[in-house]
């Protein structure tokens, strides 16, 4: 956020879209194909409510970037918060879904700020507003439009598009396994603005969606083969890929867009022996003055750090490294860089045949993360222990892929 809009941060809401990922929790094993359940999808991990509650992917990302908070309960740090464009759920950990409605409760702040072109399947060219987008997917890769809500281009800060809802009578719903919200493509190639919340802060947690579904048939993920350099590439098998023009990367560039902070690939019923990572790291908000430098001063390396996860909801790290930052100015800058310079090779091996469904490649934090401050007119920082300051990444992807030892699923999941 900018300098005059720090205050607005310690009243945005807990978590929507990047990215920046929450997981399913197994359906009630009574539960047979045709069956209609009720699911509840929430960013809080302390949300009780009944019915089948699953968790956001980007949970065990952006718990981080909460923890510690002096004036936010315990009971909202479950992931809720961070300044990322897309949020998704893994919704069918072992199952196949039809999406028969849906209650929607999606907050999002600052998209005014960043100008997007990009239209809903049914807004009218004359439409105004910017769409915050429903989407679903069966493997992870190829999207689906559900639904969407108008942001109004006035709406420079948190703005609530409270219980809106989707339908699809007679069995006409799409069939999924993951679900997410986004904000819409900006105008300078990232995601307009920050899908920070669901929940208002400190205030009891209450649903964020609610779907009615019917259970089509069991998941496959295909099964494991042994091998040994089989490749992944965010060209073709990351999550968050809003950019058809250059799936490996967004924002960046703009203060208030959203960036590829993480990368997160479905691996399907993979273990894992050994993992090289291939990766560029762009410094984020590298263009901006003054309140990008400020809340993130250049340095010459940021940090990559590799996790894995069974659920999609709770992640452990594989390793870490240091790697050097591009300073991209410009769209033309950035791709200038992206082939220009090489990959940094991280390598992570005697893995042991570790269980893993999921491999997330993300940037370290920002040197401001554990700060509490606020940005005065001045310029300058200042305590404020309300405000949580640079709770973000200090860089995002340019580009990663991934060359795997270990047995994995020879065809994509379904």
């Amino acid at each position: 956020m900018g300098p005059g809009d720090t205050k607005t941060m310690r009243f945005a809401i807990l978590a929507l879209i990047g990215t920046l990922l929450v997981a399913g929790l197994p359906v009630p094993s009574h539960a047979t194909a045709g069956d209609t359940l009720t699911l509840r999808l929430a960013c809080d991990s302390s949300v009780a409510e009944s019915g089948t509650v699953v968790r956001k992917m980007e949970s065990q990302f952006l718990t981080t970037f909460v923890r510690g908070h002096p004036t936010i309960p315990d009971s909202d740090q479950g992931g809720c918060f961070g300044h990322v464009g897309i949020q998704t759920y893994f919704v069918g950990r072992d199952k196949v879904y039809r999406l028969d409605s849906g209650t929607f409760r999606v907050t999002v702040t600052e998209v005014g700020r960043a100008p997007s072109l990009e239209r809903a399947p049914n807004q009218p060219p004359t439409g105004v507003g910017y769409p915050v987008f429903i989407e679903s997917s069966l493997d992870g890769r190829t999207w689906s439009y559900v639904g969407h809500r108008l942001v109004s281009p006035a709406a420079v800060n948190e703005q609530i598009l409270d219980n809106f809802a989707v339908s699809f009578p007679g069995g006409t719903g799409p069939e999924f396994r993951f679900l997410r919200a986004r904000t819409p493509v900006s105008v300078a190639d990232g995601l307009s603005g920050y899908a920070d919340y669901f929940i208002t802060l400190k205030l009891a947690p209450v649903q964020t969606f609610l779907l009615q579904v019917t259970e089509v048939r069991d998941a496959d993920d295909g099964a494991p083969v042994a091998q040994v350099g089989a490749t992944r590439s965010c060209a073709t098998d990351v999550l968050e890929d809003p950019v058809a023009a250059h799936p490996c990367w967004y924002g960046g560039l703009n203060y208030h867009d959203s960036a590829s902070s993480f990368h997160t690939y479905f691996v399907g019923n993979a273990t894992l022996d050994k993992v090289v990572v291939h990766a560029k790291l762009g410094y984020f908000r590298y263009a901006d003055a003054p309140g990008g430098v400020l809340d993130n001063p250049p340095t010459k390396d940021g940090v990559v750090i590799v996790e894995s996860s069974v659920d999609g909801s709770h992640w452990q790290t594989i390793g870490q490294a240091s790697v050097p930052f591009s300073f991209p100015d410009s769209v033309e800058s950035t791709l200038e860089a992206i082939q220009d310079r090489p990959d940094s090779v991280l390598t992570f091996d005697n893995l042991n045949q570790l269980p893993a469904r999921f491999i997330r490649v993300e940037s370290g934090k920002t040197k401001h993360f554990d700060d509490f401050y606020s940005i005065d007119a001045n310029g300058d920082h200042q305590p404020d222990s309300t405000n949580p300051g640079a709770r973000r990444t200090a860089g995002y992807l340019l580009h990663s892929d991934l060359v795997v030892d270990g047995s994995l699923p020879l065809s994509g999941p379904s």
